[in-house]
């Protein structure tokens, strides 16, 4: 493995790992969110609720993959870069719907505000960046 390799495996990896601890902590805000508002209006937990909860549950998935797989990245392992770009991906197209839903709305909602715009941003930069370094890492120049 050459010193070009390495350097952007390990480049790659504090980037997909410093990602994936802001979307787990994301995920984690979101579902404790949902939650203590659900206790303050004493709602029980429901269909609806639980499918408000599973955002969070997306967003610490991917988080948690991206922090998982930052080790392969560190030994600049291609796969690695191929799991993340897809996990990340999956959540951006899941994050993008709601993105439609939001700007779909006549009436301004109290409940989702500027976190979801942040939230793609994380999710579109962190594939933009793996997806270069990983056609840098193939190119073995």
């Amino acid at each position: 493995m050459t010193r070009r390799e390495m350097t952007i495996g390990r480049m790659a990896a504090v980037i997909a790992t410093l990602t994936g601890v802001l979307l787990m902590l994301m995920g984690s805000g979101h579902i404790s969110a949902v939650l203590s508002a659900a206790d303050e209006a004493g709602r029980d937990l429901d269909y609806r609720l639980l499918s408000i909860m599973s955002t969070g549950g997306f967003l610490f998935y991917s988080g948690l993959f991206n922090v998982v797989m930052a080790r392969w990245m560190w030994l600049s392992r291609e796969w690695a870069f191929g799991v993340c770009i897809f996990t990340t991906s999956a959540l951006l197209f899941f994050l993008i719907l709601l993105l439609r839903v939001k700007l779909a709305q006549t009436a301004p909602s109290e409940n989702v505000g500027t976190e979801l715009f942040y939230a793609c941003a994380a999710a579109a930069t962190t594939i933009g960046i793996l997806a270069v370094s990983w056609f840098l890492l193939r190119r073995r120049a």
